[in-house]
């Protein structure tokens, strides 16, 4: 394979290919990695959400806790932020790894699969995607890596976010087969009815009274499960809502505010300079729109 010219050894016993294009959020990191035989890594932890896609012979990651996770051709591990942890490639062959680095997912960006990959991600695990899957990704990227073509961003963090949804769905699907846990659930309800009722005046209790919690038990499930308050994240899916609003509408700010349920004009302006850093008008006055909008 041509790419084998590629690669660099940036460290001993490991040959190393980097994707040098743009990653688009929530990437951070994306290269291959060929391990020599029986290689082996010092513990340590890492800054972002750590995958590893394995498509020749096994890799082993093992835990300060004496756990172990072996990935065999076609699995991928995931190990989440600050999770300390050490590796090892086969004994006996050479490994072909993909390495992915990613920060937590939003809700209100990807919908579900947050609940995967968001901040709350607390212990590593694996899923076996598949041997076809596998050759297709990693074929694919590699092709990318080698010869950066036009819209090599967004193409490449297409074919990333749908590896991310093969392990979501995986997951999820196994979750539901097991029955959904009790944090999941709350959690689910919660964000179901921030997105139905958003444009009301939400209170922290009538989150909890969705199950039957108290306030504080409430907000410390969700933020565990979500990486943030209850009320950040309402207010994160307003700001959200407003900024479409503002880039695609043709609807005044103060029309705006009424609509997303802020007291007043003034209120949803000094709010969303507060937590945008720039005025809605700014926000605006930066779209590219051609059709006429009130102010």
């Amino acid at each position: 394979m041509k790419s084998k010219s590629l690669f660099q050894t940036l460290t001993p016993g490991v040959q190393t290919l980097i994707y040098k294009g743009q990653l688009l959020t929530p990437f951070q990191l994306l290269q291959f990695d060929r391990y020599c035989a029986g290689h082996k890594g010092v513990f340590h932890r890492d800054q972002g959400c750590q995958i590893m896609l394995v498509r020749k012979t096994e890799f082993c990651f093992e835990f300060r806790d004496g756990d172990r996770m072996v990935l065999k051709p076609g699995c991928a591990g995931v190990i989440p932020h600050g999770v300390e942890h050490s590796w090892r490639s086969d004994d006996r062959c050479p490994c072909l790894t993909l390495l992915l680095y990613l920060n937590p997912l939003r809700v209100e960006d990807v919908g579900d699969l947050a609940l995967v990959f968001g901040g709350g991600l607390a212990k590593p695990f694996s899923v076996d995607i598949g041997l076809e899957k596998t050759g297709r990704l990693f074929d694919q990227l590699e092709e990318e890596c080698c010869r950066l073509r036009p819209a090599s961003a967004a193409w490449v963090h297409s074919q990333l976010m749908g590896f991310l949804s093969w392990i979501g769905r995986d997951i999820m699907e196994k979750n539901r087969i097991h029955e959904e846990t009790r944090e999941g659930r709350i959690v689910r309800l919660a964000l179901n009815f921030m997105e139905n009722h958003y444009r009301e005046s939400v209170t922290l209790s009538q989150l909890a009274r969705q199950s039957s919690l108290g306030t504080s038990r409430f907000s410390e499930i969700f933020h565990n499960q979500i990486g943030r308050s209850p009320v950040q994240h309402l207010n994160e899916l307003r700001l959200k809502k407003a900024e479409a609003l503002l880039r695609h509408s043709t609807l005044s700010v103060g029309e705006i505010a009424a609509y997303l349920g802020y007291r007043t004009e003034n209120y949803f302006y000094r709010f969303f300079k507060k937590h945008k850093g720039r005025t809605p008008l700014s926000l605006r006055r930066a779209g590219d729109g051609n059709f006429s909008r009130k102010s």
